[in-house]
């Protein structure tokens, strides 16, 4: 018996190294809109691939350093309603070889979202099967705030009136954090860091690599979840 709790005890452990050094290179960095009708961008790194891609004989060798990122802000158009004065995500992608990161780089959004006093909600015109089970996958673990039914409210307050999906309730609604993950908390951290460190030529040129890749991914389809 004591033997087999040793066992298990080896195991968790082996376990937490794992899971910590599978985040240890990343990053999560969100990239403020240039004007106000802008997105923004959160998005998942490799930080050992942007520094090359920003020093020595190696500038400008980009790699693959883009995994997951998630495009939100407010909402452009007033035909979906206040949607409770929140933001909502207007695109998103994840390399398809890095299937479960697309996860992170919204519950990151969805952190920075909070941030600003703000709760982050669906796309209002489109939204992929496989995103609406994500969503449906975190919204155990996060904090809805439903929308009421911009067609026909059923209460006096305008500002939850939004555009509602008639068969995907999930999507009814936008969220908050009950908490940042740990994972999530450090890449973010991690993120903040590593930009603090890069002069402002570097945090420019690592900005338009990240807005350059997500863009790439987006166009050639390369989404997972």
């Amino acid at each position: 018996m004591r033997n087999q709790t040793v066992i298990r005890t080896l195991i968790r452990e082996m376990l937490n190294e794992n899971t910590q050094n599978q985040y240890s290179d990343m990053g999560i960095v969100t990239i403020p809109g240039s004007y106000s009708t802008d997105p923004n961008l959160t998005v998942v790194y490799s930080i050992s691939k942007m520094n090359v891609a920003l020093t020595g004989a190696n500038f400008g060798a980009q790699g693959q350093i883009f995994v997951s990122g998630v495009e939100w802000g407010k909402s452009p158009y007033t035909r979906h309603g206040p949607c409770n004065n929140g933001f909502v995500i207007m695109s998103s992608v994840t390399k398809a070889t890095e299937k479960g990161w697309g996860k992170k780089a919204y519950l990151a959004a969805i952190a920075t979202a909070q941030k600003s006093g703000k709760s982050l909600g669906p796309d209002r015109d489109h939204v992929s099967p496989s995103a609406a089970a994500a969503w449906e996958e975190m919204s155990k673990n996060l904090d809805a705030h439903p929308y009421d039914d911009l067609s026909d409210p059923k209460t006096p307050p305008p500002e939850d009136d939004c555009k509602l999906d008639p068969e995907r309730p999930v999507l009814n609604a936008s969220y908050t954090l009950k908490s940042i993950p740990s994972d999530i908390s450090t890449m973010m951290q991690q993120g903040e860091g590593h930009f603090g460190q890069l002069t402002g030529e570097q945090r420019g040129r690592a900005m338009d690599i990240l807005r350059k890749q997500f863009t790439v991914a987006w166009e050639t389809s390369e989404r997972t979840y």
